[in-house]
């Protein structure tokens, strides 16, 4: 089960046409540093089936996209991965994971979301808006992917060695205090 979940508190309108989602805004900009100096993957696009699954395809890219977004987070080398994903109703989102230091130092994995929405109310194919959410994880760890009979995903010890399709990233989201997923 591969879960991406943003929980959105409050909704800022920063332009016409633009909003930010963001419920606090990061301790420092994201991205924190040069992105040149970053390793990079993507962009890459989850499709999922008509029966809403993914094609063993996807499945075996998400998890080397996984075990690359892992590798860097315990290495603490600078990272970027880019994925488009789409709701079933064929909105888009694009999410930015930059696995860095921020100005004082301290590892993270920051999250930019840039999503383009249908506006369902109004039944106009080109209104269109515009959103971008912002998250960071200080604390990011690897968890197993099934839930245990408590309901909860296990902590994997990160000396313990498992292929990608057995385990998820989990991201704790500073300015929302959830989890999401990878």
């Amino acid at each position: 089960m591969i879960v991406l979940r943003f929980a959105l508190a409050l909704i800022l309108t920063a332009e016409p046409g633009v909003q930010s989602t963001s419920p606090g805004k990061p301790l420092t900009p994201i991205p924190a540093q040069d992105i040149d100096t970053y390793e990079k993957a993507g962009p890459y696009e989850r499709i999922r089936g008509a029966d809403g699954s993914f094609s063993d395809e996807q499945v075996q890219r998400i998890g080397r996209t996984r075990e690359w977004l892992w590798a860097h987070w315990v290495s603490r080398q600078r990272a970027l991965l880019i994925e488009t994903s789409y709701t079933i109703e064929g909105d888009r989102s694009t999410a930015y994971y930059f696995v860095e230091p921020d100005r004082d130092g301290h590892w993270r994995t920051s999250m930019k979301v840039e999503r383009l929405l249908y506006n369902y109310k109004f039944k106009d194919p080109d209104c269109k808006r515009f959103r971008i959410e912002e998250f960071t994880a200080y604390s990011v760890d690897r968890v197993d992917s099934t839930l245990d009979k408590s309901g909860l995903y296990p902590v994997i010890p990160q000396e313990e060695k498992r292929p990608p399709k057995d385990y998820l990233i989990r991201f704790h989201l500073r300015e929302v205090n959830e989890y999401s997923y990878y």
